[in-house]
């Protein structure tokens, strides 16, 4: 991580950069795919609002530029 960037969570030292990257690259879909990537929020969850807002407004910019989210249809039977 660069020192220029923000971090969001303190806990795990966490940045904003991070979070997007995972739902960029890493086909993060939510706050519990964040949260399990990357640690976010798993803390004391002081910041849990602050990343479920970044993770909320990255993947509605995604879906207004048409990139395909991931969706789980494996039987869980």
């Amino acid at each position: 991580m660069k020192k220029n960037e923000k971090i969001i969570c303190h806990c795990n030292g966490v940045s904003i950069k991070s979070i997007v990257h995972a739902i960029q690259k890493g086909g993060v879909v939510d706050i519990a795919d964040v949260q399990r990537f990357t640690l976010a929020a798993t803390g004391c969850r002081r910041c849990f609002p602050q990343v479920e807002a970044i993770v909320n407004l990255e993947i509605e910019r995604l879906k207004l530029v048409g990139f395909q989210l991931k969706i789980d249809f494996k039987d869980n039977a």
